[in-house]
C-alpha cells in the first residue's frame, strides 16, 4: 500500500522564491536580513561599517541561532547517502522544504515520482520500494524551519549583528574579552557576556532565540 498520506507533499526541483541554499566563499551577503536594513540601526551608518563586515558579522551571528535553535531559518542545501530496499527513506533533518535531486545506484530520478513530508519521510508517489542496495539512495535537499525568518528571529539577528560589530571594531570600550570597565572616577560597569545559556549576551536577544530553541526542541534539526 501507498505510504503517501495527507502530510505528504509532492517534490518540485524548486518551489516558491529563490533561495540562497549555501553560503559561497567570500562570505556571502545575511540570509536573515539585508544590509540596509542594519544600516539603519544606531552606529550601523559609520563608513567603517562596511559590507565585509556586515556580512562577517551576520554569519557569525547565524551560524550561533542555528547552532542553539538546532535548525535554519532559511533553506540550506543538505544532502544524505541512505541504504534502499525499503518503502521509504528517511532523512536525517527534519522541516524538509524541497527535495532537488534524488538518484538510485548512480542514476538520476524524477523529483517528481517521489513525495516527502516536513519531518524527512520520503516515498514513491507510486507507493514503489527503493530498489536494494547499501548507500544507493542519494537525496538531495533543503531544509530550514522557513523559507523566511520569522519576525522576531529576524529582529533578533539584526540586533546580535550590530551588537558584534561593535564589540569585535579595534578599540572598542565592548569587546568580546572584556567582562567590565572602570572609568575615571573608580566606577565599575560590568558587561553582560555570552554563556551556554545566553548565546549572545544580550537579554532581549537570548530570550528569543531559546525561546525558538525550547519551541523546536522535540521536532527535530535541520
Amino acid at each position: 500500500a501507498s505510504l503517501v498520506g495527507p502530510c505528504i507533499r509532492g517534490l518540485s526541483a524548486q518551489s516558491g522564491p529563490s533561495r540562497r541554499l549555501g553560503r559561497s566563499s567570500p562570505v556571502a551577503a545575511p540570509d536573515y536580513f539585508t544590509r540596509d536594513e542594519l544600516r539603519v540601526l544606531p552606529d550601523m551608518g559609520e563608513p567603517d561599517v562596511t559590507d565585509a563586515r556586515i556580512d562577517a558579522a551576520a554569519a557569525y551571528v547565524e551560524g550561533v541561532i542555528e547552532r542553539v535553535v538546532g535548525t535554519s531559518f532559511v533553506a540550506r542545501a543538505k544532502s544524505a547517502t541512505l541504504d534502499g530496499g525499503r518503502y521509504a527513506v528517511v532523512l536525517p533533518h527534519a522541516h524538509v522544504l524541497a527535495v532537488t535531486s534524488l538518484s538510485i545506484g548512480g542514476v538520476a530520478q524524477t523529483v517528481g515520482d517521489f513525495a516527502v513530508d516536513p519531518g524527512g519521510l520520503v516515498v514513491y508517489v507510486s507507493g514503489a520500494a527503493f530498489a536494494a542496495g547499501t548507500r544507493n539512495v542519494v537525496v538531495g535537499y533543503s531544509a530550514g524551519y522557513s523559507a523566511t525568518p520569522p519576525d522576531d528571529i529576524k529582529e533578533a539577528a539584526l540586533w546580535a549583528t550590530r551588537g558584534r560589530i561593535l564589540e569585535t571594531t579595534p578599540g572598542a570600550v565592548m569587546n568580546d574579552r572584556r567582562l567590565s570597565v572602570t572609568d575615571a572616577t573608580g566606577g565599575t560597569t560590568t558587561f553582560a557576556v555570552p554563556t551556554e545559556d545566553r548565546p549572545f549576551g544580550f537579554p532581549s536577544v537570548d530570550a528569543v532565540v531559546w525561546g525558538w530553541r525550547q519551541r523546536l526542541s522535540g521536532f527535530g534539526f535541520a
